[in-house]
């Protein structure tokens, strides 16, 4: 998993629960903002992108905008404070849409539920 947020507290709140409740994660990168997210995702290729909408100096939008010719797939669970991108989220295959303040059962269910749908891509592949 990589976390994406701009805010330092709610990166480290991800963090703490994806450590606390799914121990079995790894979590290869955080970072504060779309250049840094997009350096580490290629550097890492993680299968899981927890992401905020809102941040300085891009959105999350513009970060999966600059991703889509990157050769590998991953899901993205967007983890943000505004409902209003939900359709938005959608159109740019949101694997799934977690308002703040995050709720731990939420986060935990759309972790898990994302790992079992990429290993049903795994082994559906011909």
């Amino acid at each position: 998993i990589i976390i994406v947020d701009d805010e330092k507290k709610a990166r480290f709140l991800l963090k703490k629960m994806v450590e606390t409740y799914l121990p079995q994660i790894e979590i290869v990168g955080l970072a504060q903002n779309i250049n840094e997210a997009e350096e580490k995702i290629k550097k890492y290729m993680p299968d899981i992108i927890l992401l905020d909408i809102e941040m300085p100096n891009g959105d999350g939008f513009k970060l999966l905008e600059n991703l889509k010719d990157l050769n590998h797939k991953f899901k993205v669970i967007f983890t943000t404070a505004f409902k209003d991108y939900a359709i938005k989220a959608i159109k740019y295959s949101a694997f799934d849409y977690i308002l703040k303040p995050i709720n731990k059962d939420e986060l935990i269910q759309a972790i898990e539920n994302a790992i079992r749908d990429k290993q049903f891509d795994l082994n559906t592949k011909t």
